[in-house]
C-alpha cells in the first residue's frame, strides 16, 4: 500500500512538472503583453494585507486561499512586480512596493524566490529612483544567484534579468555590455519553447541595432521577430514591432513606410489602452515629421504625446516631451516657447539626477540662449552641459558645449577667454602621439581671426558712414521715383475702371444660360439665395422628349425655347430661369396654390401636357433656419420626377411638396432624396398633385449610391 501510494505522487509530480512550467512561461508572456489585466487577476484576495504579515501568518492565509508556498510566493511577487510595469495602477489598499518587498523577504525560500526578490529591488531601483547603477548591482547579483540552475522558471527569470540589463545599460550609455546582455537574452529566449519570448528577444535586437545606427541588422532582426510572433499574434507585441519599425523606416528616412507603420501601433496601442507606448509612438510620429522640417506637425504630436504622459503620470516622459517641444520651437524661432519647455524639462531632470539626460537639455538651453542673444545664460548652460558630459566621459558632447561657450564668450565680448575654450576644444581634438605644432597653428588662426572680427567693426563704422552719404542721392532719387509713381498710379486707376467694367459684364454673362443668353442655372441658384419675400418654386418639364433640340434640331428648339422663356417673363409676378432645352425653372412671388399656378403657366406656354414639382420658399417657416439653394433645387427636381410619373390624360400635370411647420431641418441635407422619401412616408412633408397621389411612382433610391455621403 505505501509502494502504491509512493508510485501515485511520483506520477503527479511527473505530470504536475510540465504544467508548473507553463505557467512561469505564461506568466512572462502575460506580464509584457497584458500587465494591467493579469495585475487585476493576480492581485484579487489580496486586498486585506497590511504589509506587516509575519511568514506564519502568511503561510496561514495560503492554506485559507488552497495555495502552496511556491503559488503563494508567485502571485506575491507577480503583485509587486507588475505594479511597475507601464499602463498598471496599484489597487488602493495593497500594500506599496516597499511593503510588498518586506513581505517577500520575509516569506521567500530558496536561491530561485530571493534571486526574484532581488530583481524586484533592481526594478524598483531603476523605475522608481532612477538609480540605475545600483539596479545594475542587485540585477547581477540576482544573475549569479541562479546562473547554474536549469529549471524553466531559472530560465525565465534569467530572460527577464537579462532584459532589464540591456534596457539599463543603454541608458548609461555601456553598449557593449548592454549587447552582451542582449545575445545571452536571444541564447536564453532558444531554451525557452515559446515563440512570443523569441520573438521578444529578436525584437530586443533590433531596436538596439536601429540605436546604434546599424538599420541593416535592425531590419533583420524585426522581420524574424515579426515570423515567430504571426505563429501567436498578440495585439501588444505586434503593435511594438510596427512601433520599431517605424523608428528604422524613419531613421533611413522612409517617410511613408515610417508613418504607415508608426500609425498602425498607434492603433495597436489604442486598442489596449496602452498609455505610455502611444506617447511613444506620439513621438516617433512627430519625429518624423520633424526630420522633414515639418516643424509645426512635429509639435502637434509632441503636445499629443505630452497629454498622455500627464494623463498617464509618466514624468520622465514628460520631460523627455518638454525637450522635444524646446527642440521643435527653437527650429521654428520661436526662442521663447522653447526656452519655456526645455526650462520646464531642467527642472524635473536636476530633481531627479537625471544627468545623462542634463547633458543634452543643457546643451540645447545653451544653444537656444545663443540664438535669442542671451550670451550670460547661454554661457551657464554651456558649462553645466560640459559639466555632466565630462562625468559620463562624452568627448563628442564636452566639444559642443566648449563650442557654445566660446560663442558666448564672444557674444560677450570677452575674446581671451573664447581663445581659451577654443584651445580645450583643439586638445580634445588632437590624436595621441602626433605633434603639437598644428594645435598651435590653429590657436594662431583663431586669434587671427578675433582680430579680423575686431577690425570687422571699424568696417561696418566706415559702412555706415557710407550708407549715410548714400541717403542724400536716395532722397533725391526718391522724388524722381515719386513722379514716376504718381503717373503710374494715375495709369493703374484708369486701366482698374476699365478693369471693373469688364468684370461687372463678365459676371454678368456667368449668370446667362449660353445657348439662350437668358438667366441660367447660377442666376437662379443666386435669387434663391438672396430671396427675402415668400415665394414658389416650380420647375417645368415642357416636353415628353428628353433631348428636344435632338427632336426638332438646335436651332428650331432653342428659338422654342427662348419664346417660352419670354412668355414667362411677361406675366408681372414671375421670373423664368434656363436650365436646358425643355426645362425650366420659374420663381413665382408669394405662395400660389399649384393647381391654378399649373394651369396658368399652362395657357401662357399653350402647352396642356405640361408637368411640374412646386415648392413653397421658405421650405420651413423658420427664416433662421437656412437651406442651401442647391437643396432647394434638388428638392423640386424630386417633385417633378414625381410629376413625370403621373398618368398623362391630357391635362397639366404636379406634384407639390410642403413640408410641415414641425418638419425638422435635418431632412434637408444629403443624401437628400432618401430622407425625402422617408419624410413623406412619415408625414413629416404633405404631398400634393394633379391626380391620384397612389398613382406616383417616386424615385428608387438604392442604398448604396448613398455611401459616399
Amino acid at each position: 500500500m505505501k509502494s502504491l501510494s509512493s508510485l501515485f505522487s511520483l506520477v503527479f509530480l511527473v505530470f504536475s512538472l510540465p504544467s508548473q512550467a507553463v505557467d512561469v512561461i505564461q506568466d512572462e508572456v502575460k506580464t509584457r503583453e497584458e500587465p494591467a489585466r493579469f495585475y487585476q487577476e493576480i492581485s484579487a484576495n489580496f486586498d486585506h494585507l497590511t504589509g506587516d504579515e509575519t511568514a506564519a501568518q502568511l503561510s496561514t492565509l495560503a492554506m485559507e486561499l488552497g495555495l502552496s508556498q511556491t503559488e503563494m510566493f508567485r502571485k506575491l511577487q507577480l503583485s509587486a512586480r507588475l505594479t511597475l510595469e507601464p499602463g498598471v495602477t496599484k489597487a488602493k489598499g495593497l500594500p506599496n512596493n516597499e511593503q510588498m518587498l518586506r513581505l517577500l523577504d520575509t516569506y521567500a525560500e530558496g536561491r530561485y524566490q530571493q534571486a526574484l526578490v532581488l530583481m524586484i529591488k533592481g526594478r524598483i531601483q531603476g523605475r522608481d529612483k532612477i538609480r540605475y547603477n545600483e539596479a545594475i548591482a542587485l540585477y547581477m547579483e540576482a544573475l549569479e544567484m541562479i546562473r547554474h540552475e536549469s529549471s524553466n522558471a531559472a530560465r525565465a527569470l534569467r530572460f527577464t534579468i537579462h532584459d532589464h540589463l540591456s534596457s539599463l545599460n543603454q541608458l548609461i550609455r555601456q553598449y557593449p555590455t548592454a549587447q552582451s546582455h542582449l545575445e545571452s537574452l536571444q541564447e536564453v529566449s532558444l531554451t525557452i519553447v515559446n515563440n512570443y519570448l523569441r520573438a521578444y528577444a529578436e525584437l530586443s535586437m533590433g531596436v538596439y541595432y536601429n540605436k546604434r545606427g546599424d538599420q541593416a541588422r535592425a531590419l533583420e532582426h524585426f522581420t524574424q521577430a515579426l515570423r515567430l510572433a504571426s505563429r501567436d499574434p498578440k495585439v501588444q507585441q505586434l503593435a511594438l514591432l510596427n512601433f520599431n519599425l517605424a523608428k528604422v523606416h524613419r531613421d533611413m528616412s522612409n517617410w511613408e513606410d515610417a508613418l504607415k507603420r508608426a500609425h498602425e501601433a498607434a492603433r495597436g496601442f489604442k486598442q489596449i489602452n496602452n498609455g505610455p507606448y502611444l506617447s511613444h509612438t506620439m513621438t516617433v510620429i512627430a519625429m518624423i515629421y520633424g526630420k522633414q522640417q515639418n516643424w509645426h506637425k512635429a509639435i502637434d504630436y509632441y503636445l499629443n504625446a505630452h497629454q498622455i504622459d500627464v494623463r498617464e503620470g509618466n514624468r520622465i516622459n514628460q520631460a523627455l516631451n518638454m525637450h522635444n517641444l524646446g527642440e521643435a520651437y527653437f527650429k521654428l524661432s520661436d526662442y521663447t516657447n522653447a526656452l519655456i519647455y526645455l526650462k520646464g524639462a531642467n527642472n524635473f531632470l536636476r530633481e531627479k539626477q537625471l544627468n545623462h539626460y542634463l547633458v543634452y537639455n543643457e546643451a540645447l538651453l545653451a544653444e537656444v540662449n545663443l540664438a535669442a542673444q542671451n550670451w550670460q545664460a547661454a554661457l551657464e548652460h554651456a558649462k553645466l552641459s560640459q559639466h555632466y558630459a565630462e562625468e559620463k566621459k562624452l568627448v563628442t558632447e564636452q566639444i559642443d558645449a566648449l563650442a557654445y561657450q566660446s560663442s558666448a564668450h564672444k557674444g560677450l565680448g570677452q575674446y581671451q577667454q573664447a581663445v581659451e575654450v577654443q584651445q580645450a576644444i583643439i586638445a580634445f581634438k588632437v590624436i595621441p602621439g602626433t605633434a603639437p605644432e598644428p594645435a598651435k597653428e590653429d590657436t594662431l588662426l583663431f586669434q587671427q581671426q578675433l582680430k579680423l572680427a575686431l577690425s570687422n567693426k571699424d568696417i561696418k563704422i566706415e559702412q555706415m558712414t557710407q550708407k549715410q552719404r548714400l541717403q542724400s542721392r536716395i532722397i533725391i532719387g526718391g522724388a524722381v521715383l515719386l513722379l514716376i509713381l504718381l503717373v503710374s498710379l494715375l495709369y493703374m486707376h484708369a486701366n482698374r475702371r476699365q478693369l471693373k467694367k469688364e468684370r461687372r459684364l463678365l459676371l454678368k454673362e456667368q449668370k446667362q444660360d449660353c445657348s439662350t443668353g437668358h438667366h441660367g442655372c447660377r442666376a437662379l441658384m443666386e435669387a434663391l439665395t438672396l430671396r427675402q419675400q415668400p415665394a414658389t418654386l416650380v420647375l417645368l418639364g415642357l416636353t415628353d422628349n428628353q433631348y428636344p433640340e435632338l427632336a426638332k434640331g438646335q436651332h428650331r428648339a432653342r428659338i422654342e425655347y427662348k419664346h417660352q422663356l419670354a412668355c414667362i417673363d411677361q406675366l408681372p409676378d414671375m421670373r423664368s430661369f434656363a436650365l436646358r432645352p425643355g426645362l425650366m425653372a420659374v420663381m413665382v412671388e408669394g405662395q400660389s396654390e399649384g393647381q391654378q399656378l399649373v394651369n396658368r403657366l399652362s395657357e401662357t406656354l399653350l402647352l396642356p401636357s405640361l408637368t411640374a414639382g412646386i415648392i413653397p420658399l421658405p421650405l420651413l417657416q423658420s427664416e433662421e433656419l437656412i437651406i442651401d439653394a442647391e437643396i432647394q433645387l434638388e428638392t423640386v427636381q424630386m417633385a417633378l420626377y414625381a410629376a413625370q410619373s403621373l398618368p398623362d390624360n391630357g391635362t397639366p400635370r404636379f406634384v407639390g411638396l410642403h413640408p410641415l411647420d414641425f418638419a425638422p431641418s435635418v431632412i434637408f441635407t444629403h443624401p437628400l432624396y432618401l430622407k425625402l422619401d422617408k419624410s413623406i412616408q412619415r408625414g413629416l412633408i404633405r404631398v400634393s398633385c394633379s391626380g391620384n397621389k397612389t398613382d406616383i411612382r417616386w424615385p428608387q433610391i438604392n442604398l448604396a449610391d448613398t455611401e459616399d455621403n
